[in-house]
């Protein structure tokens, strides 16, 4: 915002440093406050948020657990939501334990969760759960660059290989799911299933190419669920694969400025509404999460177009037609969707919460 300008008591004027078309749906969203002059004058990591315009301001804040008080001027509050909240961070069976004994009542479970866990909480009565539509997709980047990759026949025989159907999400626990494209599937600017089944039928259709590799290597996480899974699936197809597995986002791209990889595994948030942002992020010019060849470097154009469109669906059109053209040019191998898991006491009522993009408004929660 460049300047306010108070017209008359119930309107201003607001003037932009630069266009953006999102700004009125942005100003909407209920989870964000304004944050105060006090506070955004104040240095990195000296941040108070004592004075908000959201439902709740911070109380107390540590590495490990902070504590959320009520804005008693905030308008929405419904009357049953909990005017203190107290946040922890633990590990999962501490977070479990909580849950079980009463001294916790509502939990995250980030990973850790297995079918395990999923099976001992499945009969107990006292306790709901809800995958929302908040979460993480994975998928394997071919580097085009790669002359052992740069054939899109042979990377859409290897997708066909890959495809996710082709693995075992059995113990994996529920927040794990099967994906067929980059995106979340719900929500807009997503192509439709019908869709990504008729790429996937065509993809499904490729041959064996004469040229296949026969070594790739290969950039993982050491704690992803399906890294046995696919190894096996690449010695059964008679390719050796050099894996090199990194356990932190930092390792990750250090590792990838100073090695190249004929395919990285790659992930991003794309569960929100607007999908411009992860957009931008997955195509970054410097550390792209997507390869492209040289030849079809477009991707980036195409978000600076999106950007400027005024009607909302022509823009969300565009971000389809991203999903399924590298779906179908072989740069991507979606594998899997790994979603947020809510479990709470079956006294929380958490309806008034969005089905399609993240959000976790604890004022909106009604207690019984």
């Amino acid at each position: 915002i460049k300047s306010l300008t108070k017209i008359n008591p119930t309107q201003f004027t607001v003037k932009l440093f630069k266009r953006n078309v999102k700004f009125i749906r942005q100003l909407s969203y209920p989870e964000f406050g304004i944050l105060h002059k006090l506070d955004y004058e104040k240095a990195a990591g000296e941040l108070e948020f004592k004075i908000t315009s959201g439902p709740y301001s911070i109380k107390e804040f540590s590495k490990k657990k902070f504590e959320l008080i009520k804005n008693n001027y905030y308008t929405f509050f419904e009357k049953t939501a909990p005017k203190r909240v107290r946040f922890q961070w633990t590990d999962i069976e501490n977070k479990l334990h909580g849950l079980k004994t009463g001294k916790t009542q509502f939990i995250i479970p980030f990973s850790g969760f297995t079918q395990k866990h999923s099976q001992d909480f499945s009969n107990n009565k006292d306790i709901k759960s809800f995958i929302p539509h908040i979460g993480y997709s994975f998928w394997f980047s071919f580097n085009s660059k790669s002359k052992k990759v740069s054939d899109q026949k042979v990377r859409n025989w290897i997708q066909s290989q890959l495809y996710s159907k082709n693995l075992n999400f059995k113990e994996t626990g529920p927040a794990w799911s099967p994906a067929k494209q980059l995106y979340l599937p719900d929500g807009l600017g997503r192509p439709s299933e019908k869709e990504i089944d008729q790429i996937w039928g065509e993809i499904n259709k490729t041959s064996a190419p004469e040229n296949i590799p026969k070594e790739l290597s290969l950039l993982g996480d050491i704690n992803f669920p399906f890294n046995n899974q696919i190894e096996t699936i690449f010695k059964k197809l008679g390719i050796k694969i050099n894996c090199h597995y990194v356990s932190s986002s930092e390792e990750y791209f250090k590792i990838l400025k100073i090695k190249k990889f004929d395919i990285i595994l790659a992930r991003n948030d794309f569960s929100s509404v607007d999908l411009h942002e992860n957009l931008q992020t997955t195509f970054h010019p410097n550390h792209p999460l997507v390869y492209t060849s040289q030849s079809d470097d477009q991707y980036q154009a195409k978000l600076k177009n999106a950007l400027v469109m005024e009607e909302e669906s022509a823009r969300h059109k565009e971000y389809s037609l991203i999903a399924k053209d590298i779906l179908k040019k072989g740069y991507i191998i979606p594998i899997a969707y790994n979603r947020v898991l809510f479990m709470f006491e079956k006294n929380i009522d958490i309806s008034a919460w969005s089905t399609l993009f993240p959000e976790v408004s604890l004022w909106k929660l009604k207690i019984k």
